[in-house]
This record gives structure tokens, sequence and C-alpha cells, in this order.
């Protein structure tokens, strides 16, 4: 676990560029992390089976609740083709959090990235 969290950390402090790799390491062990996934789950989801929905605040909080979801279709444990699904919600370390680590990669992958090739 502590392991994890260290790489986590690293990945965020790593610095960006048009050819770095950092924002999709940080992502994943993000994702990774909060969803409790293997590393070859993540390989076949697209852009469109990702979803973040609000959810209904029952206990009366300032803030609605968030969370972040993916639908998986395959993978090592899901043979048979079933729709799977992984959940997190925000976490209040914005390094350790899943839903900030896909809004900084899709940041990087449209800004950023897009300003390199020009």
């Amino acid at each position: 676990m502590y392991f994890a969290i260290r790489c986590l950390l690293d990945s965020w402090q790593q610095p960006v560029s048009g050819s770095s790799p950092s924002m999709k390491l940080h992502l994943s062990l993000a994702i990774r992390h909060a969803m409790m996934l293997r590393d070859e789950d993540l390989r076949g989801v697209t852009y469109s089976d990702i979803f973040i929905d609000p959810a209904v605040n029952l206990v009366g909080g300032t803030q609605n609740l968030v969370y972040l979801m993916f639908a998986f279709h395959r993978g090592k444990t899901n043979k048979s083709g079933r729709i799977l699904y992984g959940i997190s919600v925000r976490h209040s370390d914005v390094r350790r959090c899943s839903i900030g680590a896909l809004g900084f990669y899709f940041y990087d992958l449209f800004h950023v990235s897009f300003r390199s090739f020009n």
C-alpha cells in the first residue's frame, strides 16, 4: 500500500513536457489505486467507458458527492463479457484524487500536447 502511494506521489512531481508520459502514468496509478484494479484492466478502457455522475447527498453536507465510474467489458477476471463497473470518489488530497488525475490528464492531452505540435 505504501509503495503504491509513494509511486503516485512521485509521478505527480515529474516535470511535464510535450513528450512526457507523467500525466498518463499518474492517471493510471490513481485509478488503479482507487478502484483496486490490475494494470491489464485499464488497457481495454476507451473514453466512452468513462462516466462522472453526481450521487444523492444523503448526509446534508455543503458539497455534492461526485463519483467516477469506469465500465469494463473484458479482462482477466471477466471472461464472460459481462459489464463490470469500477467506482471511485474524490480524495481530499489532490495528488491522490482519481477525478483530479483524469482532469489533469485530459488537460495535458488536449491542451499541452496539441501546443507542442504547432
